[in-house]
Order: C-alpha cells, then sequence, then structure tokens
C-alpha cells in the first residue's frame, strides 16, 4: 500500500507522523506541567487559607469574640471551590477551655495524625471530580507570627493545641487544564496543516518538477533517445544530479561508439578465427592461430593454438604408439601360432624396454628350451624305437629257439646220442639270449632315463608357457591402462564440449556482442566431437589388441594342457619300462635253471628221462614267458613309435 505512494506522499505521511508525535508529546508534557504547577498553586493556597483560619482565631481569642468563630468558618465554606472547613481542638485546648462544637472533634485518622504534629496532604477522587484536603497541625509558641500562645494557653513551648482541615476542589483547575489541552491541540493542528500545505508548495517547487523532467528524460534515454539531456535550473543536489547525469549520458554515448567499433573488429577476427577452426575440424591440425594481440580474445586464440598444438601431438603419439603396439603384437601373435603349430625354428626378436620386449625374450627363451626339449626327445624316441626293433628281433630268435628246444626235447627220448651237442648248442644259445636279455635292460633303462628327462623337459616347457601367460595377462593390463589413457582423452573432450556449452550460453545472454563468441564456442564443441569419435576409434583398435592378446592367452593355456597331456603319456611309458625291466629281469633265474639243467643232462643216462621231462616243462613255461615278452616288447615298440611321431611333428632348427 505504501509501496504506491508517490514519494511526495511518503514526505507528507512522515511529516504528518512526526508532527503527531511531536504534538503529542508536547501536549503531554506541558498539561503536565501545567498541572503540576496549578496543583502546588492550590496546595500552597489551601495550606494559606489554614495559616489564616488559624491566625484569624488567634485575633478572635485576642478580641474575646471566639464565641463568633463559626462566622469565619461560614466565610470559608462560603467560597466556590472549600467544600469543607473546621477547626479541630487538641486535648490542650480541651483541657483548658472545654470540649467546643461537636465538628471540632476529631473524626477520622488524618485529624489524629495532625494532632500528633504531622501536616496532612492528600488528593482523593469525589463525587464532582478531585478533592484536595490539607490538615495543618499548630503548635504553642511564644512568637507565632508575632502573636506569644503561651500568654493564653498554660502548654508546653512546642505543643499543638489544635489543627486546622480544609477541604478544597480541584474541578476548576481540572477544567481549565483540559479547556488549555483542548487549545493547544488545536493550535497544533492549524500550525500543522499550515506547515504542511508551505513545505508541499515548496517541495512540488524545489523536488517534484526536477525529479519529474529528470524521469521523463530517463524514459526517452530508455526509448532510444541517445541526444536527451536534463535541463539544469539549480545548483543544488538535484542540479549536480542532472549535470553528472548529463555527463553519464556523454560518457554512455562515447562508450557505445567505441564498443561498436570494437565490435566490428571482434566480429572480423571471429571471422577469421571461426575459417582457422572450420579447417581445424576438417582434420588439418596444422593451420596457424595466428596473432589477435594481448586482450581475451588473444588468450582465447593464443589457448585454441596450445589445444589443437596438443591434439595434433597426443593424435601422433598415441598413432604411433598404437602402430608399434600393433606390429610388435602382431609379431609375437604369429610367432605363437607358428609355435602351437610345432613349427619351433621361428625366431623371435622385439628391440626396446617395455613389457612386450621383455615378452619377447621370455618366448624366443622358451622356444629355444622347446628346441632342445624336443630334440631330446627325437634322439631318445629314436633309440628307443631302435632298441625296441633290436630286443623284437632278438625275441623271436629266442622264441624260435624255445620252439626248436621243445621239439628237440620231444625227440630227446627217440635220440639220446644228440642230447650232448644240442645242449651244448643250447647252453650257447642260452648265454646269448642271457647276454641279449642284459642288453635289453640296460636300454629300457636308457630309455626310462631319458623319458624322465623329457618328463622334466615338459615340466619346464609347462612353467614356461605359464611364463608367456602371464606375460601375455601384463600385456592384456597394461592395453587396459592404454585405454584408460584414452578413457580420460574422452572425459576431457567431454569437459570441452561442455566448457563450449557454457560459452554458448554466456554469449546468448551478451546478445549481439556475443555472436562471435556463439561462433567460437559452436566450432570449439564441433572439435570436442571430432575428438570423442577419435577417442572412440583408440578404443576400437585398443579393444581389438586386447581380443588378439586373449586369443593368444587361450592358445598358450592350449598348449599348456597338450604338453600336460604329453607328460602324462611319457610317465605312462615310463611305467611300462619299467614293468618290462622287471619282466627282463624275472627271465635271469629261468635262463640259469635252464643252463643247470643242461649241465644235468650230461651226468647220466639214467636220469635222461626225467632230465627230459623237466627240461621239456622249461621249456614250454620259455615259450610262455618268450610269448609274454614278445607281447610287452610289441607294446613298447607302438610307444616308441608314438613317441617318435608326436617329436617329429615340431619342426626344429
Amino acid at each position: 500500500m505504501i509501496s504506491r505512494l508517490s514519494l511526495l506522499g511518503k514526505i507528507n505521511i512522515i511529516v504528518a507522523l512526526v508532527f503527531l508525535v511531536v504534538t503529542t508529546v508536547e501536549t503531554m508534557v506541558s498539561v503536565n506541567r501545567d498541572q503540576d504547577m496549578l496543583l502546588k498553586i492550590a496546595k500552597e493556597r489551601v495550606t494559606d487559607m489554614t495559616t489564616w483560619y488559624f491566625d484569624s482565631l488567634n485575633t478572635m481569642m485576642l478580641t474575646d469574640t471566639m464565641n463568633q468563630r463559626d462566622i469565619l468558618r461560614k466565610k470559608l465554606l462560603a467560597r466556590t471551590q472549600v467544600l469543607n472547613a473546621k477547626v479541630i481542638r487538641g486535648q490542650p485546648v480541651k483541657d483548658q477551655f472545654g470540649e467546643g462544637f461537636t465538628n471540632e472533634q476529631p473524626m477520622d485518622e488524618w485529624d489524629m495524625t495532625a494532632l500528633e504534629g504531622t501536616s496532612i496532604l492528600n488528593i482523593t477522587k469525589g463525587s464532582n471530580g478531585r478533592e484536595l484536603t490539607v490538615v495543618t497541625p499548630f503548635r504553642a509558641t511564644k512568637n507565632t507570627r508575632g502573636v506569644d500562645c503561651l500568654q493564653c494557653h498554660q502548654v508546653e513551648d512546642g505543643a499543638v493545641n489544635g489543627a486546622i482541615r480544609i477541604k478544597y476542589s480541584l474541578k476548576t483547575m481540572d477544567e481549565d487544564i483540559r479547556v488549555s489541552k483542548i487549545l493547544d491541540i488545536t493550535t497544533n493542528l492549524i500550525l500543522f496543516t499550515i506547515g504542511l500545505i508551505v513545505v508541499n508548495i515548496m517541495l512540488i517547487r524545489w523536488f517534484k518538477k526536477p525529479v519529474s523532467q529528470f524521469m521523463e528524460t530517463i524514459q526517452l534515454r530508455a526509448q532510444g533517445d541517445m541526444d536527451a539531456r536534463v535541463d539544469i535550473q539549480s545548483e543544488d543536489e538535484l542540479g549536480m544530479l542532472g549535470l553528472a547525469f548529463n555527463n553519464m549520458a556523454d560518457n554512455i554515448n562515447s562508450a557505445a561508439y567505441r564498443e561498436k567499433k570494437a565490435s566490428i573488429e571482434l566480429q572480423k577476427k571471429v571471422a577469421k578465427l571461426r575459417a582457422i577452426m572450420k579447417k581445424v575440424t576438417e582434420g588439418n591440425l596444422s593451420v596457424p592461430i595466428g596473432e589477435y594481440g594481448h586482450g581475451a580474445f588473444g588468450e582465447l586464440a593464443s589457448s585454441i593454438q596450445t589445444m589443437v598444438d596438443y591434439l595434433r601431438n597426443t593424435i601422433d603419439e598415441k598413432h604411433h604408439a598404437v602402430e608399434e603396439l600393433r606390429y610388435k603384437v602382431d609379431l609375437l601373435l604369429d610367432i605363437a601360432n607358428q609355435v602351437s603349430d610345432g613349427d619351433l625354428t621361428a625366431d623371435l626378436m622385439i628391440e626396446g624396454d617395455d613389457t612386450i620386449a621383455q615378452l619377447s625374450v621370455g618366448v624366443q627363451g622358451m622356444i629355444l628350451k622347446l628346441n632342445t626339449l624336443v630334440a631330446q626327445i627325437q634322439v631318445s624316441g629314436s633309440e628307443v624305437k631302435l632298441s625296441a626293433d633290436e630286443l623284437s628281433n632278438c625275441m623271436k630268435d629266442v622264441e624260435d629257439t624255445a620252439i626248436h628246444q621243445a621239439n628237440t626235447t620231444n625227440s630227446t627220448s627217440v635220440t639220446a646220442t644228440e642230447i650232448s651237442s644240442t645242449t651244448s648248442e643250447l647252453l650257447n644259445t642260452m648265454s646269448d639270449v642271457a647276454l641279449m636279455a642284459d642288453n635289453a635292460t640296460r636300454s629300457a633303462m636308457q630309455s626310462h632315463e631319458g623319458l624322465l628327462k623329457m618328463q622334466a623337459v615338459m615340466e619346464q616347457v609347462v612353467e614356461s608357457s605359464i611364463i608367456v601367460s602371464d606375460k601375455l595377462g601384463i600385456l592384456d593390463e597394461r592395453s587396459r591402462n592404454i585405454s584408460a589413457v584414452v578413457t580420460t582423452i574422452a572425459n576431457v573432450a567431454d569437459q570441452t564440449n561442455l566448457l563450449s556449452l557454457n560459452a554458448s550460453i554466456e554469449a546468448e545472454k551478451a546478445g549481439e556482442y556475443g555472436r562471435g563468441f556463439s561462433a567460437v564456442a559452436a566450432e570449439v564443441r564441433r572439435l570436442a566431437d571430432q575428438a570423442s569419435i577419435s577417442t572412440l576409434d583408440i578404443e576400437q583398435m585398443i579393444s581389438e589388441m586386447q581380443q588378439s592378446v586373449s586369443t593368444g592367452v587361450e592358445a598358450m593355456h592350449n598348449f599348456t594342457d597338450q604338453v600336460h597331456d604329453s607328460v602324462s603319456e611319457v610317465q605312462r611309458v615310463s611305467k611300462e619300462q619299467l614293468d618290462i625291466i622287471s619282466l627282463v629281469e624275472t627271465m635271469g633265474p629261468h635262463f640259469e635253471v635252464l643252463h643247470k639243467a643242461m649241465q644235468f643232462q650230461a651226468q647220466g643216462a639214467e636220469e635222461i628221462n626225467v632230465a627230459m621231462i623237466n627240461l621239456n616243462s622249461e621249456a614250454q613255461n620259455t615259450v610262455h614267458s618268450l610269448s609274454l615278452s614278445s607281447t610287452i616288447i610289441l607294446t613298447l615298440m607302438n610307444a616308441a613309435n608314438e613317441l617318435q611321431s608326436s617329436a617329429s611333428k615340431f619342426k626344429l632348427k
């Protein structure tokens, strides 16, 4: 409500409020002061009445007219404002002159207090307004206003003979005060109205008209009238304000002209920078930005140049690093594929101190160890196969000999004369068989040792393949780190895009002056989008590389599983060789028994039948054992053939 009033109305309200407060306070203070002053006068007046009444009684006593003292009381009561007047006799007067009239006796506590020597002055509320009651005690002294009271009263000096009580009406005084208050308020209101009119006239002349003119000029300026000025008609504060406004208008016109000129220059610079940024967004990162001064636009151009250089260097470095990493990984993958195909003749040499180079050294060492291991396996397999062939041939000879021996033993009963020669030949043959059995045992032991070495080498191959898998895992982790770096670049591009969006918003707020900045922000946002697309391509390449590494890890795991299977096969063959060795070792006692039996054949004919029966039985056992040995040797030959076939798949240097 108050905010909608004019400034003049607000000033009038403030002045009226101040005047009312001041008038009210001044009137209240004045009325209270007058009331106190009149009350004081009334108290003095009533006190003087009591003194006059007492002095009159003393005079009547001296003139011996005390019996007419009621006339004096009636004269006092005849006064308009005196409501009651009486004499109160004290005890000394009663003792000397009697009780007196009825109205001269003490009636209440105030009378008793006055007779004790204390003055009473009280204001009470009556039916006609306020009432002032004064009770003044009077003492008998030698000089009471020129009268010696002790001549008539036989009392001590200073004794209270009595008191005078007068009740005085303050109604007239209060009415005068009320009328005075009304007159003061009326006078103040009239003076306030006249003063407010004069103040409004002066405010309209000195304040409202200049302010209205000032507002009209401001409205003209707001509507676009740049030539509008304030008409200065005084040298007071408003005049100084108008002069300052005119100076400000001149400065604003000058500043607008400078801003327009600067805007034209800025548009030229923005157009040039926009053309350069268009080349940058097309992929030409070598274009120079140029010089644009030392201001904010120069700093922006320098920042864009720095950003373009950084992007160019970063893209070149990342492209070179990715190409080099791709080359090394492809080379490592080719070698791993060759090894998985059984080609151990490849050489892997990758220069550098990075993880790929260290991995290549480990892979090359693994290939060399595999070459040595597989070569030993091939040699051992050839030796095992050769020994197995020889043992098979020998066992065939032994089996044929045993069959022949059985046939000979059957015919021994017919041709006893040929026992000696047959026994000698059989002894020689058994010696050769025993010698061949010993050779077979030694060859089997050597083959077993070779298989143990091959098993150890296979375990080393497993360990090397695990190391290769770990290296490939490290390579995968490094590729993930590269992916994290690419993600960081993508975040930078997103932040650049966000900054360009904020710049576009600020440019829109700036209006016409920010159109150039809006174009620059759009080009920067387009460049940030291009950088985001490039980071996506890099992430795709990193993903393909990680997939290749994962394939290599899987291939190494397959190779490790194959080596584990080969170790199990070697362990099985080694166990079978141990069984063959045990069987061959059990053949020795049989050959020894047979040899003794053949020696016993020569002892006599009487034992020939029994010896031939035993020899026949032993011959049959020998044939059975030789058949079993042939089966075992055949199994050994098959295992040797499989070992040689598996080892021959590898290509060695």
